[in-house]
């Protein structure tokens, strides 16, 4: 047991002289060996020489424009730490809100006869319970969101009925408001 502690303490050590010479050969660079002297592995401000040469170029003064202050402004106006100022209030959105006057409609994204597919719901109240029907029994239901929407992802009732042409009805279950959409299997 007395071994293993002595092992153990010698890898240790070793690890730790790895280390250190590892770290002394990464800040020598090229200074000598001397760590004060060394360059930064990343220089924090301008580059001592361009990594890739330069050269002038002549150009004509009519084609040098001047930054007028509307340009040069600054993108974001800076406070002094002793002054207190509110932020702006945030710019307006027009975001879809929901319109009793519009009918509410459904809409499939995917190929209804091979799979199943993802159903769009849009101009139901927002929050309510859309039940989706066929032939009187319930084939999905999901809850609309803040704007009266909602993505039903993975329907698949339609695979389970016969081959043909079924038509299916979205009802909202608080405002009674409903859209029809078929499908052919």
């Amino acid at each position: 047991m007395e071994s293993a502690k002595v092992v153990a303490a010698a890898a240790v050590a070793v690890a730790a002289t790895t280390v250190v010479v590892v770290g002394v050969v990464l800040t020598s660079g090229s200074s000598g060996g001397s760590p004060e002297e060394a360059a930064p592995i990343y220089a924090v401000g301008p580059m001592r020489e361009a990594a890739v040469p330069t050269q002038e170029v002549a150009v004509p003064a009519e084609e040098v424009t001047v930054p007028t202050e509307e340009v040069a402004r600054p993108l974001r106006t800076v406070v002094a730490p002793g002054e207190s100022t509110s932020p702006p209030p945030p710019v307006p959105t027009v975001a879809p809100t929901f319109d009793p006057a519009k009918p509410p409609t459904v809409s499939i994204w995917g190929n209804s006869e091979l799979r199943a597919v993802d159903l769009m719901f849009g101009g139901f109240e927002p929050g309510e319970v859309v039940v989706v029907t066929t032939g009187g029994r319930e084939a999905a239901q999901t809850e609309m969101d803040e704007l009266g929407g909602a993505r039903f992802r993975g329907f698949h009732y339609h695979l389970t009925l016969p081959d043909g042409h079924h038509e299916f009805t979205a009802t909202g279950q608080r405002s009674g408001r409903s859209a029809t959409f078929g499908m052919d299997v």
